[in-house]
């Protein structure tokens, strides 16, 4: 996820926090420290308030990584990798390498998040319980908020609307039963989708009635739900029409060559003008230096051409992404989409075997798909 900062691994995962966090930290530790705590107990001060709130809010959001975690730590004994977990405006999402092998590998990495989350608020209430008349008013306070709001995020991720939890746990039960993870997924995903838009349509009743900081919210969380509803069916589209092609398949193996000392000026007259071809290797003595295409020459000014060779316009082998040939063509796709590039080298046995450009992949992707709708 763009704009996203490493702060550390758990499990082996790399945890990132998204800059829309930082907002949401604040705002949540804001309007605790001005409507819960207050509410609450009349008699703290501000300082006290403004501590109180921005703990429970820094409490509440390791309970989310938590939630995270649980799913992930299932997920990596299902065999999957997961690639990160960030943590942004929503709560936290976690990046995982594939999908579950089986309806109830799928149903076990579901439930794990919201299970975490009910561990966690049975832990504040026993808390609350032990410490009664023995601690502070202020940290009775705290732990009522921790174990309320995380009763509060399992019985939401609960609800039967994919892609939350409960979604998830409805694909699996009808995965099971039907036999077929895309009828699964297409009814989720339209369930997911219809309370998306019962939530928006929320969202606008309360924005109207005056609570428009409240409503917007509610609307915006709707609008990422139907987002995320529909990009989860298109991506069990996008990997059954794939299903069982590996990258070899799918990439260019007659990617042209040229030398990393040539001027840009000459690769652009007598390579790029005089064909079809649009990505080049980078050869130097033999050994791949990197990648050059039109977007590479296109960053160096028109006048520039003359002095600058291809080797220093060209994209670095070490900063292009790396697939094995054996993998699948939609962890390509994936990792295209993830990092955002406009093409990916295919290596066989740790050497180049040729490239597959993100144009290319998803011209065969549509083809594949139309072909299925026929």
């Amino acid at each position: 996820m763009d704009g996203s900062i490493r702060v550390g691994r758990v499990l082996g995962i790399p945890i990132l926090i998204h800059y829309t966090w930082v907002i949401v930290f604040g705002l949540v530790a804001w309007s605790l420290a001005n409507g819960y705590f207050p509410m609450a107990d009349r008699g703290l001060s501000l300082a006290a308030r403004l501590l109180l709130g921005g703990a429970a809010a820094l409490l509440f959001f390791a309970a989310l990584l938590l939630h995270e975690l649980a799913h992930a730590w299932v997920g990596q004994r299902e065999g999957l990798k997961i690639r990160s977990i960030t943590l942004f405006i929503f709560g936290g999402v976690a990046r995982i390498g594939g999908e579950p092998r089986s309806a109830g590998a799928e149903f076990r990495m579901a439930i794990a998040g919201p299970a975490a989350s009910v561990a966690v608020a049975l832990l504040f209430w026993g808390a609350i319980v032990v410490g009664r008349g023995i601690v502070s008013g202020p940290l009775l306070l705290l732990w009522q908020y921790l174990a309320l709001a995380n009763v509060v995020v399992a019985v939401f991720n609960l609800i039967p609307a994919f892609p939350l939890d409960g979604g998830r746990v409805l694909r699996a039960g009808l995965w099971y039963f039907m036999g077929s993870r895309l009828r699964a997924t297409r009814i989720a995903s339209t369930m997911g989708q219809w309370f998306a838009y019962l939530l928006m349509g929320f969202g606008i009743v309360r924005t109207l009635g005056g609570n428009v900081a409240g409503g917007l919210w509610t609307l915006f969380i709707g609008w990422f739900l139907l987002q995320a509803a529909q990009d989860g069916y298109r991506h069990t589209l996008i990997r059954r029409a794939l299903r069982g092609i590996e990258a070899r398949e799918v990439m260019d193996e007659g990617v042209p060559a040229v030398d990393a000392d040539l001027p840009l000026a000459s690769f652009v007259q007598d390579h790029l003008l005089r064909g079809a071809e649009t990505n080049f290797r980078v050869m130097d003595n033999g050994r791949l230096r990197g990648i050059i295409t039109l977007d590479e020459v296109k960053r160096v000014p028109r006048q520039r051409w003359d002095d600058v060779r291809v080797q220093d316009a060209m994209k670095q082998e070490a900063g292009c992404p790396t697939v094995d040939a054996s993998r699948s063509a939609y962890e390509a796709l994936m990792l295209l989409w993830s990092e955002n590039a406009p093409q990916i080298i295919v290596r066989s046995r740790g050497r180049f075997a040729g490239v597959i450009t993100r144009d290319d992949l998803l011209a065969r992707l549509r083809t594949r798909l139309e072909l299925e709708e026929a």
